[in-house]
């Protein structure tokens, strides 16, 4: 496996899949917010949770990652904001970006 760090320590426990619809808290609130990754253009949607809420004026989009990667968050630097993971199933290499990046 090649591993290309963004900064950060490779934490493989609290990886999660984005297939399955994750929640995780990446603007530290201490809320979870909802994450979905488009595979096919590799674009990333944060809705930000504002309690009880998902405004659109809270969306962050992040171009990271291209076709055929598969997606996973997780705080990978202990910051307690989730970061943002790639694997490359082709060639098994893992990208991160880390929040504090």
């Amino acid at each position: 496996m090649k591993l290309l760090a963004c900064g950060c320590a490779l934490v493989l426990c609290g990886l999660q899949s984005l297939a399955a619809g994750v929640v995780n808290d990446f603007d530290g609130d201490g809320l979870s917010d909802g994450v979905h990754y488009d595979d096919a253009v590799g674009r990333w949607r944060v809705d930000l949770s504002l309690g009880r809420t998902f405004p659109t004026s809270a969306v962050l989009r992040l171009q990271f990652g291209f076709p055929g990667t598969i997606a996973m968050a997780g705080d990978f630097d202990g910051d307690a904001r989730a970061d943002y993971a790639l694997f490359d199933p082709p060639s098994g290499t893992w990208y991160f970006l880390n929040s504090t990046a």
